[in-house]
């Protein structure tokens, strides 16, 4: 007469939401692929401080700190010792 499995069907779809990350890339936003494949680092922040080793991209151009600095501008002559160029990004 009635349903003898004793379950009952469910009314809602089966599927649940999927726990799976989003298809967002998991890479820093701030990075991204250039053109020319290469990486630019983040945009340059005259208030940040820089120790050697950051990267960061200036007017289309990859840099890496090369020394300690705050506020010394990538492109600048002056700044020769504080950041090395490492080409168009």
């Amino acid at each position: 007469m009635g349903n003898s499995s004793g379950g009952q069907p469910s009314s809602s779809p089966s599927s649940s939401p999927s726990s799976s990350p989003s298809s967002t890339p998991s890479s820093p936003s701030s990075s991204s692929p250039s053109a020319t494949g290469g990486v630019c680092g983040p945009a340059w922040s005259s208030s940040k401080s820089y120790v050697p080793g950051d990267v960061v991209s200036y007017h289309g151009t990859r840099y890496t700190a090369t020394w300690y600095s705050t506020g010394a501008v990538p492109s600048d002559p002056s700044s020769w010792a504080a950041w090395r160029n490492d080409g168009v990004c």
